[in-house]
């Protein structure tokens, strides 16, 4: 984890999922619920069934959330975004993933995949 307190979003892959079908949103909206739910460390968006392997552990990931500094939170928040727009280049895929239960190629999928990048108009060198 390189010292850092960081969200591994890729393995939280099948749980937005899960979180997106229980409550009957996109995965913009879970992904979101997703980190209401790390921030309150437990599940106060409901998700639904996932094999133990994929199943989430709130209080831990909420408590090492609570922990982190301010970078290591826009870290976080920027990991979630890079996941998301990964996510929408990969959103079939996934999909029929989700749908054949195939959690393990979900997450490796993901972390395969390369984010694209922001369209907001930013600039490779920005911010340096």
């Amino acid at each position: 984890m390189n010292g850092k307190n960081t969200i591994n979003w890729n393995t939280l892959t099948p749980a937005i999922f899960a979180i997106g079908e229980k409550n009957n949103c996109d995965l913009g909206v879970a992904a979101d619920r997703c980190m209401q739910n790390i921030r309150e460390g437990r599940a106060v968006n409901a998700m639904g069934e996932l094999p133990i392997a994929h199943q989430v552990d709130w209080p831990r990931i909420g408590k090492a959330y609570s922990a982190m500094d301010e970078a290591e939170r826009k870290a976080a928040n920027d990991g979630l975004n890079a996941w998301l727009r990964t996510m929408r280049g990969n959103y079939k895929s996934l999909c029929a993933l989700w749908a054949a239960k195939d959690y393990d190629a979900m997450v490796k999928l993901m972390e395969g995949a390369s984010d694209p990048g922001p369209i907001s108009g930013d600039k490779p060198g920005d911010g340096q």
